[in-house]
């Protein structure tokens, strides 16, 4: 059997860089996401809702870690942004 190795290199090269795409995304939907909760627990911090906070606490957190376990299969210059952002959400988190 034959293979265009041509056509096979295009179509390994295409996957990678779809799959590096959609990883980006899911990492700043993360860091949106962390956002998000990181200011929900500011607003129940400051109302004393101590078990929300917590929980919105959590889940910022839990961002946080995804963003951790993901990063490093990104392109070096994606990372960069990725981790700035990153730690521009853990300065945040009461």
């Amino acid at each position: 059997m034959d293979y265009d190795l041509t056509a096979l290199h295009e179509q390994s090269r295409a996957l990678r860089e779809r799959s590096s795409q959609n990883l980006q995304n899911f990492l700043e939907i993360e860091i949106e996401l962390g956002f998000t909760f990181a200011g929900l627990a500011k607003h129940y911090l400051e109302a004393g809702d101590f078990g929300h906070h917590e929980t919105s606490k959590q889940d910022a957190l839990a961002a946080i870690d995804a963003i951790d376990h993901f990063k490093e299969r990104l392109p070096r210059r994606i990372r960069r942004e990725i981790e700035t952002k990153r730690l521009e959400l853990t300065e945040l988190i009461p």
